[in-house]
């Protein structure tokens, strides 16, 4: 569910203005009853397990789409890749099942003569992992019962996951990002600033706060009542169809929480400038190009090698929560007619607005002139911004199935009619 390119296609440049790769949608695949079984794997090493999270809330969210009731949602456990440390891939499976696949499934034993480097059978048993499988399999047996009938409590936030602004990002450009997907080796290497931003997002919000996510695409945006189910929106890609940011603007009037980020809907699915949701908060917002993370590690994108981030600041919320914005800084001014119902909820070092808040009808937009889910990432997960969120859900009247107390656990609950199974 993304762009992928590659440095030759059937063997034309990548930069060539007429080459372009896409991969489906699962969105639209789950929409059009395509497959019953929407599936991807893990083809990363252990310190990455935590990665399922992303692309099983993006699938669960997908298959729910479908109009096929059975459509379900899984993908392979790579065992091959694992064996980093001892957990990880205990890790792996827990997370499937806490999630609510109803499958669980390997890739792939063997013999390895056959699948060369791909099989597990003959992997020296690195960090004990058919311990752990062994492991795993004991724990679900224990509450296969409750995991096979049980539902998640249904989320109240939801990320807008991007699909337009995909069509747009090779325009103009010689460069170009790779799909975010489970064959690459970073969530953040040669991709967009607003693909990263989504995942940074869901870490900080999900797998290291347990608020749970659902994703929607730009359809959901057309269906009020698939809407009316959630308090707060996030939006972060630049191109949001027009008739999709006329509804949201509407949703926030009936009492939601709209959060976009900075260059976020300030175009429509053709590319034209857009100031739909903009004028709605009596803001500008300069607009910018995307921004495209090319280093080949992260340790090099998060500036400890050749590449240098923009726009360091510094700042405060009110009440008064430290925050520090890295990398993509846009920059936002206050319409005139705006300033007495804007509120500059937090500022940069240099006085400028980073967070603004504005009611509408009965719901509130909130616009940052930063990216904070890319500020998160590069800042190793600073508690800052991950503090900022929870109190952004709170405000925003969400309440939590399930509260913990200590931060980067994620807790997903599953509840059937005979009991509920709590995966930590």
């Amino acid at each position: 569910g993304g762009v992928a390119t590659s440095r030759t296609l059937r063997g034309e440049r990548i930069d060539d203005p007429n080459t372009a790769a896409l991969s489906f949608d699962w969105f639209e695949f789950a929409r059009s009853n395509a497959s019953t079984l929407l599936w991807t794997e893990d083809w990363f090493v252990d310190a990455d397990s935590h990665r399922w999270s992303f692309y099983l809330a993006r699938l669960r969210s997908a298959a729910a789409l479908s109009p096929n009731p059975v459509t379900s949602f899984a993908g392979y456990i790579v065992p091959r890749s694992s064996g980093q440390f001892h957990g990880g891939l205990l890790q792996r499976v827990l997370t499937m099942v806490g999630s609510g696949s109803k499958i669980v499934k390997y890739f792939t034993w063997g013999p390895e003569y056959i699948f060369p480097s791909n099989c597990y059978s003959d992997v020296p048993d690195k960090a004990g992992i058919y311990g752990q499988l062994a492991k795993a399999h004991a724990m679900i047996a224990r509450a296969d019962d409750l995991l096979f009938e049980g539902v998640h409590p249904a989320a109240r936030v939801a990320i807008l996951y991007p699909r337009s602004s995909f069509m747009w990002d090779n325009w103009g450009s010689t460069g170009g990002p790779v799909c975010m997907c489970c064959c690459t080796s970073s969530m953040v290497a040669h991709n967009n600033d607003y693909t990263v931003e989504t995942y940074g997002l869901y870490l900080a919000l999900r797998t290291d706060s347990n608020v749970p996510i659902d994703f929607i695409d730009e359809d959901a945006l057309l269906e009020p009542q698939r809407l009316s189910n959630y308090k707060l929106i996030v939006v972060t890609e630049p191109n949001v169809p027009a008739a999709g940011q006329r509804q949201l603007v509407q949703w926030t009037q009936a009492g939601g929480t709209l959060i976009t980020t900075s260059n976020a809907a300030s175009a429509d699915e053709y590319n034209e400038p857009s100031t739909i949701i903009s004028a709605a908060l009596g803001i500008t917002e300069t607009n910018r190009e995307r921004h495209t993370f090319l280093s080949e590690t992260e340790d090099r994108i998060a500036g400890r090698g050749s590449v240098s981030l923009s726009g360091r600041g510094i700042g405060t919320t009110t009440p008064a929560i430290p925050f520090v914005a890295v990398g993509v800084r846009g920059a936002m001014t206050l319409t005139r007619g705006s300033r007495a119902k804007a509120m500059v909820l937090g500022q940069f070092e240099d006085g400028q607005p980073a967070l603004v808040k504005t009611p509408v009808g009965r719901g509130s937009l909130l616009r940052f002139a930063y990216m904070p889910g890319v500020s998160y990432w590069f800042n190793q997960r600073d508690p800052s911004t991950r503090n900022l969120f929870v109190q952004l859900v709170q405000r925003a009247g969400v309440s939590l199935p399930v509260h913990i107390d200590t931060p980067q656990i994620e807790a997903p609950l599953a509840v059937s009619s005979r009991g509920a199974v709590l995966t930590l």
